[in-house]
């Protein structure tokens, strides 16, 4: 899950993340907002399933002892980590690099 939520109380450090038995969050704070990343890892959920900011909250207090006070969410969304490269770089004259010859997941590109 990632998301974009108002912290009333953000980390003292510039990032905070840990895991905890099913559940693995990390905050980054920037601005008056942060970047929450809560997947419980024994919850698979469809990616199209509804999430609501509690969700996050609740897996976010597991991982780390407390939400920082996430309040206003400007979006929610799922995701699963498609983390992988293309067997082949070149097929015939056509040749991919970069961003074209890979995908990651939505998390590290916004951490």
């Amino acid at each position: 899950m990632l998301a974009d939520v108002r912290l009333s109380a953000p980390p003292a450090d510039v990032l905070a993340a840990n895991g905890w038995a099913d559940a693995f969050a990390f905050v980054a704070p920037f601005g008056d907002a942060g970047t929450a990343s809560s997947p419980g890892t024994g919850h698979q959920v469809d990616d199209a399933a509804p999430l609501e900011l509690a969700e996050i909250r609740e897996v976010t207090r597991r991982a780390l002892g407390t939400d920082f006070g996430m309040g206003e969410a400007r979006w929610l969304s799922r995701f699963h980590s498609d983390e992988r490269q293309l067997p082949r770089y070149r097929v015939g004259r056509v040749f991919l690099a970069g961003d074209a010859a890979h995908c990651h997941s939505p998390a590290a590109a916004r951490a």
